[in-house]
This record gives C-alpha cells, structure tokens and sequence, in this order.
C-alpha cells in the first residue's frame, strides 16, 4: 500500500481549517480540553457528546485512569475560574505530540491550555506498537448547510527493526455539521504485505480531490491456494461525498485481474 499525498491536495484541500493555536513552549503542561460551560449541566452535556463520539478513536488511543474528568476551572492553576470543563488529560507540552493531534483532527473543537501540573496523564496509543504517523488532514466545506468533510489518514509506524514493507493504513472521512455536531463517518483500513509472489492486500493512493468529494484509488491483490503464475487482482476508485442528507460511497471498479486455473496455476 502506497502512502501516497501530493503536498499539493493538502494546500488545496484545507478549505475550511482553523487559524492553529499558538504552540505551547516546551517544559510546560497543558490541559487537553474536551468541552464543558458555565455550569454542571453543560458539563453534563459535554460528557454526552464524548460518550457519543468516543468510539471514533476508541482502537487507536486510550485515555490516562479517571478521563475524562470534569472539574471546576478555578480548580487547575492556569484556567480561567468560573467554568466547568471536561479534560481528556494533563500532558507535557512535547509528550503525545501525535496522538494529540490524532484526537484534534477526529474532534476539531478539543483546545489545549497552559497549566500548572506535576503529574502527567495523557492520551496514549492503545496497544504496544501501535504508534502511528500522522498525515495533515484536509477538509471540504459541502452543500449549503455548513457541512465539512475531513479526510484523516494515518499509518502504522513499523520499528525500525521490522524491514519487511508491510503497510497498515487507516484512512477516515468525517462529516459534521457548521454547529459541530458529528454526522457520521466513513472509513478504510488496508494492510499491504510481501508474500513469495508478491504484494499482497489493498495498496491505497489518494487522488486529487473534487471540489466537493474526497477521492481513493485502491488496488487489492489476494491470496491464491495454488502455485499460480500472478495473483488475482482489482483496482476500485471510491467517491466520498456529501448527498445532502449523509455520507455516501460510490465504488467504480477500473480494473479486475483474474485468474483462469487451468491456464494460469499448477496442478
């Protein structure tokens, strides 16, 4: 599976993305920052929307014992008193640099603070091995109602040790509406692995985008229980777009490599 993103789609895909907060300086903590308000009940609120959202990132990331965490903002030196708010974590400013990011692109209106802190407890990846690397997401603003598409694409980082080219690929689309609230989501995960006749599984390649859809090429190449002069093959082309009222896939098939048996594999 190639990971492949022209530098220029990214530019050209971020239609809709957010002037960045300014980069904490290093040594100090910050609070990661789901949501929260003025009182317990939009705390509450707030704690429902992550309970609802949760399992977007629940394979990849987990969070420190007790978070999320609601707490009273003049509680955490550093916040401004008065709110009640619900964190995902303390981290060190130079700790957890991707999965902060990973959780930033699937929750776009999670924000970080400066605080004063002793004692980290921040989001870490799920399973040993599993950190990841993390490409820029791009977005689309569709239709008239506001909606942004995100396109999220991260990879398996393999230890350096490994040197077999196998490739583990997510690569997520994200529909929310202009208040925020997630619409739904469609997803890919492909693995791309040497065998003693080749590749083996779906190599994705992203293709430049439409102005109001993301697009995918993947050719996946299967397994056969034979000795056989090549694999089985087919290359598929997938719209991800917006039809109004929810995310839909259109799937064209571009090119299909089939085996003939008797011709092609040993007895």
């Amino acid at each position: 599976m190639r990971f492949v993103v022209p530098f220029v789609l990214l530019s050209a895909t971020a239609a809709v993305a957010s002037t960045p907060a300014p980069e904490v300086q290093g040594g100090e903590y910050v609070a990661v920052i789901w949501g929260g308000g003025k009182d317990a009940e939009a705390a509450k609120a707030s704690v429902a929307k992550w309970e609802s959202e949760r399992e977007l990132l629940a394979q990849a990331l987990v969070l420190a014992e007790g978070f999320p965490k609601t707490v009273s903002s003049g509680s955490v030196p550093g916040l401004n008193p008065g709110f009640e708010v619900v964190l995902l974590g303390f981290c060190r400013s130079d700790e957890a640099a991707v999965q902060r990011r990973l959780l930033k692109a699937y929750h776009p209106f999670i924000y970080e603070r400066p605080v004063t802190q002793s004692v980290s407890a921040c989001p870490k990846w799920k399973e040993a091995g599993g950190e990841r690397v993390l490409q820029e997401p791009a977005m689309l603003k569709v239709g008239a109602g506001g909606v942004t598409l995100t396109r999220i694409v991260s990879q398996l980082k393999p230890p350096v040790s490994l040197g077999d080219g196998r490739v583990v690929l997510w690569l997520d689309v994200v529909a929310r509406d202009a208040t925020g609230k997630y619409l739904g989501k469609v997803s890919m995960e492909d693995e791309h692995s040497p065998t003693g006749m080749g590749m083996e599984g779906c190599d994705t390649t992203l293709e430049p985008s439409r102005k109001t859809a993301f697009v995918v090429t993947r050719r996946c190449t299967y397994a056969v229980g034979a000795a056989c002069n090549f694999l089985p093959s087919d290359t598929t082309r997938t719209v991800v777009k917006w039809d109004g009222q929810k995310l839909v896939e259109e799937d064209k098939v571009i090119e299909k490599r089939e085996l003939n048996y008797d011709k092609d594999c040993a007895e």
